[in-house]
């Protein structure tokens, strides 16, 4: 175990590490690359749904008369004459105009126009419907890293297996996809509690399409493949957190420690599990579901030792909202019997589709430390500078400075999305207010404007 961390620490053998198993799991693949593949102009075929694959099946919007007009661009995809084998090219590209005053009660403003996420995937299917594999890059400035693969396999309708990097199923709201959101990204709170990518399997019966009682239960290995979020724990102690997924930097992986993740939900009417949105605008549904990870060695500056989320999804006559608390735990001193509360934090979105046009959405998120969490992390913080040389004792100082001062953060939006081309292509906007509250009674106030076009194949 200690020459496999010393090795993962290599940032050469890291991305020799993940590319080998990517390869893995290709293998299947490539060994059909001799099979003649056929141009089709239909959608892909049905495979296995899982969280990290949101694009498999598009929900058909409401019909409003008979305008003539499509409902999604369907990707680019190639089969074998027998049809058992499948491949499809797929894209994800999001331009957010962003404008943002930080601390009304200053002048600093921020104004820009990037590419928020630029992502291409492969998809398909291998020896028929049940095996089916993805695989995830991205590319935007800055974000050259492979995000997603896995191979799925469905056993039978109630037994899933996915192996691979892909989004822990800890709970519903993080295994949406960034392109079906009701607001126009990520609220704080999946920063704080995730779900992260990391590698492992599960079994579930099919996360996608909900039935009356649903699972998701795997065995991952505890190492976060992408810095973006789950930074509940370094956030709080002040540790940096590297990208070890990056392919042009990638940081020095964890150290292994396997972690237990499971979801359960009971779910009523047939939910869409894939987006709060309630495209289908039928009767009433819902899912009530709960998510843990239990992490028995987790290391207090970066991990949870155990997290709980329980959600609720409702979707009517096209009204869609998804509500959830979460709790975040660490190991106080690193020792198993004394874990304390850390974090806790919720989230609630909802929104009204008029059409198949426009929907109207509002989000709220909170996100709040403990005292006990805050007051250990700065005495660990006080201890460090105070046994460090005097070379190093200003940069520790400068790196905690802002350990413990922070109580919560709140943030509101109100947004207003235009679908174009069903949800292929849509243009969301949104205004919000950002409230940070400060250990000294200080509440900072920020301002945030934003626009964003997504389009989707």
């Amino acid at each position: 175990m200690q020459s496999l961390k010393r090795s993962l620490a290599n940032p050469s053998a890291l991305v020799c590490y993940r590319w080998a198993i990517l390869v893995l799991l290709l293998i299947p693949a490539i060994s059909q690359a001799d099979e003649p593949p056929t141009a089709t102009p239909q959608e892909a075929a049905p495979q296995p749904s899982s969280p990290a694959d949101p694009h498999t099946e598009e929900a058909t919007p409401p019909e409003t008369g008979k305008t003539p007009w499509p409902d999604a661009i369907p990707p680019l995809q190639i089969q074998s004459e027998d049809g058992q084998h499948t491949l499809c090219f797929g894209m994800v590209l999001q331009l957010l105009l962003l404008h943002q005053r930080n601390d009304l009660s200053s002048n600093e403003r921020h104004s820009e126009l990037k590419i928020r996420r630029l992502r291409f995937n492969l998809r398909g299917n291998l020896f028929g419907k049940d095996l089916s594999y993805r695989v995830q890059l991205s590319a935007a400035p800055d974000q050259l890293e492979i995000i997603d693969y896995y191979l799925s396999y469905r056993v039978d309708t109630q037994a899933i297996l996915q192996a691979g990097n892909f989004k822990l199923p800890f709970n519903r709201f993080r295994l949406f996809s960034a392109t079906n959101l009701q607001s126009v990204d990520w609220p704080i709170l999946t920063k704080i509690f995730g779900s992260e990518r990391q590698i492992g399997f599960m079994v579930h019966n099919d996360l996608g399409k909900p039935k009356p009682f649903e699972y998701a239960i795997g065995l991952f290995d505890g190492m976060n493949s992408r810095k973006s979020n789950a930074l509940g724990m370094s956030r709080l102690m002040g540790e940096p957190v590297g990208n070890p997924s990056s392919l042009t930097d990638p940081a020095p992986l964890d150290d292994l420690h396997p972690n237990l993740v499971a979801r359960f939900a009971w779910n009523v009417n047939d939910p869409n599990g894939k987006m709060a949105t309630d495209w289908s605008r039928g009767g009433f549904r819902s899912s009530l579901g709960l998510g843990l990870t239990l992490d028995p060695f987790a290391d207090r500056r970066e991990d949870f030792a155990l997290r709980l989320a329980p959600e609720w999804l409702v979707q009517v006559q096209g009204f869609g909202m998804i509500v959830g608390y979460y709790l975040g735990f660490y190991r106080s001193d690193n020792k198993l019997d004394q874990t304390s509360l850390a974090w806790h934090g919720a989230v609630a979105q909802a929104s009204y589709l008029f059409n198949r046009w426009v929907e109207l959405a509002a989000s709220y998120a909170v996100v709040a430390s403990t005292e006990k969490a805050r007051d250990e992390a700065r005495l660990r913080a006080d201890e460090r500078i105070a046994k460090a040389a005097d070379e190093d004792a200003q940069s520790l100082s400068d790196q905690y400075k802002k350990v413990g001062q922070s109580l919560a953060d709140h943030e509101a939006a109100l947004g207003l999305n235009i679908y174009l081309i069903g949800r292929s292509l849509k243009i969301q906007t949104d205004a919000g207010m950002a409230f940070h509250q400060q250990r000294q009674g200080e509440m900072v106030k920020d301002l945030l404007l934003r626009c964003q076009f997504t389009l989707v194949l």
